[in-house]
């Protein structure tokens, strides 16, 4: 296993927004080294806005993963797969795994610092 093959993506969602609207974070971690990319959207994008932000700030640093499991966000996976094509292995899963209690600390620090994350 490589790094940022393997790669799990989350919404914290319910963030207050900020003064450039922001109110979403898309967090992406891989799953072998657990290092994270925190990627500020907006509840009000739509499936190719973040599907084209995934690739101007995931794959142009890291490259194309191997697998991408997303926890909940079924039309968000729909358009990777038209985007990938068949090369990715895509899975969504509505109960997420005992290892995405990582998103914990990251939760906490951004509800923590308020409005401020998308500085």
């Amino acid at each position: 296993m490589n790094v940022w093959e393997d790669l799990s993506v989350h919404f914290v969602v319910g963030l207050p927004k900020t003064q450039r609207g922001i109110d979403v974070v898309m967090v992406v971690v891989d799953k072998f080294s657990k290092m994270a990319h925190f990627l500020a959207c907006k509840k009000s994008n739509n499936d190719v806005y973040v599907a084209t932000l995934f690739f101007r700030e995931i794959v142009r640093l890291q490259g194309i993963p191997k697998t991408i499991v997303s926890y909940g966000d079924v039309k968000f996976l729909s358009t990777f797969g038209g985007l990938f094509g068949s090369n990715l292995i895509i899975h969504s899963n509505s109960a997420p795994p005992r290892t995405l209690k990582l998103m914990d600390r990251p939760k906490l620090l951004i509800g923590h610092s308020g409005t401020q994350f998308d500085a």
